[in-house]
């Protein structure tokens, strides 16, 4: 929109004493074919950085995603370590003879009287 003091020639005559009257009057600017390509060129350009920085940020955030995956593996696997450490200490503890006697008495084992021995021989067969 362009400002323009325009006189009447008409009004100008019966009513000297008036100011100029200003009208808007719309102007349509022509618009050069460079104007044109260059601001198409500006846009791709904000439309490329625009989907750069997007591809960016996922990227970012899958790559957070997996670091945190990869604690959460990790931490897990030092709570199975532990646990396997434990376990090897146990097996090697129920392994010792004492071990053994101590908890067979306590499933309600005991030693067997001497009526409940049979001492067999062997004999060769030829003789």
């Amino acid at each position: 929109m362009l400002l323009v003091a325009r006189k009447d020639a008409r009004h100008w005559r019966r009513e000297p004493h008036r100011k100029l009257r200003i009208h808007l009057v719309a102007r349509r600017k022509r618009v050069k074919p460079r104007q044109i390509f260059w601001k198409l060129k500006m846009l791709s350009a904000m439309i490329a950085c625009t989907l750069a920085a997007l591809a960016l940020i996922s990227f970012s955030v899958s790559v957070v995603n997996t670091v945190r995956q990869v604690e959460q593996a990790e931490a897990e696997l030092q709570a199975l370590l532990e646990e396997s450490r434990q376990l090897q200490l146990q097996i090697a503890s129920l392994r010792t003879p004492g071990r053994l006697e101590e908890e067979a008495y306590k499933l309600g084992m005991q030693y067997p009287g001497k009526e409940q021995i049979i001492i067999l021989t062997a004999r060769a067969a030829n003789e």
